[in-house]
């Protein structure tokens, strides 16, 4: 993956702060399960999304809504 989820091009200022990324992502996979605690819902969001742009809790269902990230059990 070349794109951040934003859909620009991944844009680390940090090379080693993009390679620990990446190599999450090739561990664990691409996404991680993120839980609205105000909601009970949860969904599964892009680990360079959550790198590069952080996720405050209160914002996760609008975000989810917006980027359309596959909703998951909690």
């Amino acid at each position: 993956m070349n794109t951040c989820p934003c859909g620009e091009k991944l844009h680390y200022a940090d090379h080693d702060d993009e390679a620990v990324v990446r190599l999450m992502v090739l561990q664990f996979g691409p996404d991680v399960k993120m839980v609205s605690l105000a909601t009970g819902r949860a969904w599964m969001v892009p680990r360079h999304y959550v790198a590069l742009h952080g996720i405050k809790e209160r914002e996760l269902p609008a975000l989810a809504a917006q980027h359309e990230w596959m909703e998951t059990a909690r």
